[in-house]
C-alpha cells in the first residue's frame, strides 16, 4: 500500500510546486493530508473492540476467551480466570494489560470515597433495623449489589444462611451489630474504625516461582479475593490491572460494569482502512 501512495504523493507535491489555481491547490493540500493520515493509521497495528451488552451477556467471559484467561478444569470445562457469574459480579472496572510476568495492580478507592460508601450502608442497616424487614432482603439499599457484597466481606458482616428445623432462614450480621449501637453515626463510625485502612495499603501482587506454574489459578483465586473484599491488604478497588504475557495483547483491555462495556486492544491487520484507501486513490 505505502508503494503506491509514495508516487502519487510525489506527484501531488510536483502539481504543488507548478503555478496553481488556489482552489486546486487546496484540494491536493487537502488530499495529500488525508493519504498520510491514513497511511499512518495503516501503520497501527493495534485497535480497540467493545464487548456490548447488558448484565450477564458475557462481556467478560468473551474477554477470557480472547485473551486466554481460561484454563481446563477438572472436567475439562473451560475455567475463567476472571470471576464471572449472571452479572453484578466485578466490583470495579478491571483492565487486562500485556506484561511479560503475570502480577495483579489495585487502584483503591481514595479514603474519603470509602467513608462514603460505609456511610451509605451504615445507613442502610439502620433503617432496615427499625422496620420490619426479612435479614435477606437487601431492598432500598443504594450500593450496587457487587459493592454491598465487598463491603460486607470486609467488616464482616455478611448474611448468613441456616437450616434449621427443616427450614433455610438468614441471619444478617450487619444488623445484630448495629444493635449495640444508639445511632446510625455510632454504626457508621464504627464500621469505618472495623475497616482498618491502615493495614489496607497493598496495590501489588506477584506470583512466587512455583505460583507462576500455575498461573492461571494464581490469578484467578487472587483476582476473586480482592474482587469481593476478602483480602484484607487491599481496600476497595477502584480499578484492578491484571498483567501477563497474554495472546493478542499488546494494548489494555477493561471492563465497566456500570455501563456494561468491555473493551480489549488486540493486534489484527487494518484490512477496511486498506481497502478504503484502495477505493479512494487508486482505481
Amino acid at each position: 500500500m505505502r508503494e503506491q501512495a509514495v508516487p502519487l504523493l510525489a506527484e501531488i507535491d510536483r502539481y504543488l510546486a507548478a503555478p496553481l489555481n488556489q482552489d486546486v491547490a487546496a484540494r491536493l493540500i487537502e488530499n495529500r493530508n488525508g493519504i498520510a493520515r491514513l497511511l499512518d493509521a495503516i501503520e497501527q497495528k493495534h485497535f480497540s473492540a467493545a464487548f456490548i451488552g447488558k448484565i450477564g451477556a458475557g462481556k467478560t467471559s468473551a474477554i477470557c476467551k480472547v485473551s486466554g484467561l481460561q484454563y481446563d478444569g477438572p472436567d475439562n470445562e473451560p475455567v475463567e480466570v476472571l470471576k464471572t457469574g449472571a452479572g453484578r459480579t466485578t466490583v470495579c472496572e478491571v483492565a487486562v494489560e500485556y506484561s511479560p510476568r503475570y502480577s495483579i495492580k489495585v487502584e483503591p478507592l481514595p479514603d474519603e470515597e470509602v467513608q462514603r460508601i460505609v456511610g451509605n450502608f451504615a445507613d442502610f442497616i439502620w433503617t432496615k433495623a427499625s422496620k420490619t424487614i426479612a435479614d435477606e432482603d437487601e431492598g432500598g439499599n443504594l450500593l450496587s449489589e457487587e459493592l454491598t457484597r465487598c463491603i460486607r466481606n470486609m467488616l464482616g458482616l455478611t448474611i448468613e444462611k441456616k437450616k434449621e428445623d427443616g427450614k433455610w432462614r438468614s441471619s444478617d450480621k450487619a444488623l445484630e451489630f448495629s444493635k449495640s449501637c444508639k445511632s446510625v453515626i455510632e454504626v457508621n463510625d464504627l464500621m469505618f474504625s472495623c475497616l482498618a485502612l491502615e493495614s489496607r495499603t497493598e496495590t501489588e501482587f506477584w506470583p512466587n516461582p512455583e505460583e507462576s506454574k500455575s498461573w492461571q489459578s494464581w490469578l484467578k483465586e487472587n483476582f476473586a479475593r480482592i474482587n469481593d473484599g476478602k483480602n484484607k491488604t487491599v481496600s476497595i478497588p477502584a480499578r484492578i490491572t491484571i498483567r501477563g504475557p497474554f495472546p493478542l495483547m499488546r494494548g489494555i483491555a477493561s471492563g465497566a460494569s456500570s455501563t456494561h462495556v468491555a473493551s480489549i486492544h488486540i493486534s489484527i491487520e487494518r484490512i477496511f482502512e486498506e481497502r478504503w484507501i484502495q477505493r479512494e486513490y487508486f482505481q
